[in-house]
């Protein structure tokens, strides 16, 4: 094969680079002098950026002209050798850097989380879970109280549709078998036939209490229900500050009594429930989230309310009815259901 006495390369900027061959000479391994003619020329490959995941470079070449660059895809071609020094940067567009709304936000959201409610340390490091798996039995670090098993006692269904309503009342029941769908909408219709009687029968929608194609009901439905099944109401808290109402005074005062609490959300709505077990903690009972029970201690309890109130969610206590009328007189155990 004739080597030819050089070749010619156009480079990025026009001019042409006259490649000329080189010659090597070495010993085989039977010690026979050999030369070799070449051009200098080696094997070169491209990549994406995406392919380029998890793989690190002792050396690399990128060019980052283009603009259809998706937020995170520089920092994950920058980071794909061990220093800095050994990228080359070929060109860049500056309006190509792009970031994450979505990140941002909720970068902003746990900065935000962590100034309201920040990480004790102290605390973190005399928990149960750091103390077993972390340190040895020898360093005798006193624990915090451990919150009550609580895994084998709560019943909580995976969420169907958009029928939270339904699973929020069998979670406070805490059977299952209870609150079926036929039985929710004939409530509602009752509801709406009652209303079209005092409209003197004016046309009134079944919609106005229940969405069929959602499964949404309305928190009448649910109030409804829980008076018919076990003589419970709902009693509705606005605000913490204490008022002339001597009722929401009471329950206030004396959290440790409650028994659950119904939270609405637009029409979603969950469960915060304590257990005869689990004196001292509520339960956070959510069909969004069968598996997770967050906990919340009872003196935490009214934070947790004036956060949600905050972010205009309805709160509703649990009451056994004893009258028609909410302001007489209420005792202490009318609150805790039996």
């Amino acid at each position: 094969m004739t080597i030819p006495k050089y070749v010619e390369l156009e480079l990025n900027n026009g001019s042409i680079y006259k490649m000329i061959p080189e010659q090597v000479g070495y010993k085989d391994k039977n010690g026979i002098w050999m030369t070799r003619t070449q051009l200098p020329l080696s094997l070169g490959y491209a990549i994406t950026v995406y392919r380029s995941q998890c793989m690190t470079y002792n050396k690399l070449v990128v060019d980052l002209t283009d603009i259809n660059w998706k937020p995170g895809m520089f920092y994950t071609i920058l980071s794909r050798t061990r220093k800095l020094t050994d990228i080359v940067i070929l060109a860049y567009e500056r309006k190509s850097f792009k970031v994450s709304k979505a990140a941002l936000l909720e970068m902003a959201r746990l900065h935000k989380l962590e100034e309201e409610f920040p990480i004790q340390i102290e605390q973190y490091l005399q928990s149960e879970n750091y103390t077993d798996w972390c340190l040895s039995q020898s360093l005798n670090i006193p624990k915090l109280s451990p919150i009550p098993s609580y895994k084998n006692i709560i019943i909580c269904e995976e969420q169907d549709r958009n029928y939270c309503g339904r699973h929020s009342l069998r979670a406070l029941a805490q059977n299952l078998d209870l609150f079926s769908d036929e039985y929710l909408v004939e409530i509602a219709n009752n509801l709406a036939a009652a209303e079209q009687i005092c409209r003197n029968g004016d046309s009134i929608r079944i919609t106005q209490y229940y969405y069929e194609n959602s499964g949404d009901y309305d928190i009448q439905v649910l109030d409804a229900a829980l008076r018919h099944i076990f003589n419970i109401q709902l009693l509705q808290i606005n605000k913490l500050e204490n008022s002339n109402c001597p009722i929401r005074s009471l329950i206030l005062s004396n959290t440790q009594n409650i028994q659950a609490l119904l939270i609405q959300q637009d029409y979603h709505y969950y469960i915060l429930r304590q257990f005869r077990l689990t004196k001292g903690y509520f339960f956070k009972i959510d069909s969004k989230h069968t598996m997770y029970h967050e906990p919340i201690h009872c003196q935490d309890i009214l934070k947790f309310i004036d956060l949600l109130l905050q972010c205009n969610c309805n709160i509703y206590i649990t009451i056994q009815s004893i009258s028609d009328d909410l302001n007489q007189d209420l005792s202490i155990d009318d609150i805790a259901k039996k």
